[in-house]
């Protein structure tokens, strides 16, 4: 697995009991861990974590002095790029899903036609959310070994990336109105289209095509309503 995070704790001593790589390249790990002190700098990619047994014993660090410490249920989010210094005392065990920004973006894209980079995570440390609780135990409850339940697996964390999007992310603007005009998003995704197809039509270039378009619905593209566009050119 090529998460800092992991090798990170892997290199402290901490156990994992289960791994669990999805084909998009998001990751589940179970953990046990029982002592020590551990510095995560600048990771690059985000970590949700989620207590599942103690964590009363284990600190989260603030110029090397203890600040919050945990408990059964607490939720943390690593967001990338961000330090954080940790001292544990007692034993305890986490699950940890790894995602990348490309992940988070990807998955608002497609559900809610947002702009990549729209929904960027807030870093936050020792909160509760019953709804990540239960989605965990869920986790924990299942056989990752077998393809079916791991399928399972692969559709609960696309719900669990949406759910940090919209819960725990700095918000950009507001997700688009996409009612009776283009998002941002399909405006984008046309104009390549257009682009990448001008010849097809018989022009050489962009500006060729523009003055064409001009001539024949007296506007330019960029200012053509989705309905005279369509009913007009028989799109």
């Amino acid at each position: 697995m090529e998460y800092e995070v992991f090798k990170i704790l892997i290199e402290e001593g901490a156990c994992a009991e289960r791994t669990l790589c999805l084909p998009d390249g998001l990751a589940f790990a179970h953990w046990s861990n029982g002592g020590g002190e551990i510095d995560y700098h600048k990771p690059a990619h985000h970590t949700l974590s989620v207590y599942v047994e103690g964590g009363w014993g284990s600190w989260r660090l603030e110029r090397g002095k203890p600040v919050q410490n945990g408990y059964p249920g607490a939720v943390c989010l690593f967001a990338d790029g961000a330090d954080s210094s940790w001292r544990l005392r007692e034993h305890f065990e986490f699950l940890h899903f790894y995602f990348h920004q490309a992940d988070l973006a990807r998955a608002a894209e497609q559900v809610w036609d947002a702009e990549p980079g729209a929904y960027e995570p807030v870093p936050d440390y020792f909160f509760r959310d019953p709804l990540l609780e239960q989605s965990v135990q869920l986790l924990l409850a299942s056989d990752w070994t077998d393809p079916a339940q791991s399928l399972g697996a692969d559709h609960l964390a696309q719900w669990m990336l949406l759910h940090v999007a919209k819960g725990y992310t700095r918000h950009r603007g507001p997700l688009p109105d996409v009612r009776g005009r283009l998002s941002p998003a399909q405006a984008a995704r046309v104009r390549d289209f257009v682009e990448a197809n001008l010849a097809e039509c018989g022009f050489s270039d962009h500006s060729q095509f523009t003055r064409a378009f001009r001539r024949h619905f007296g506007v330019s593209p960029s200012a053509v309503r989705p309905d005279v566009a369509g009913s007009e050119a028989g799109v």
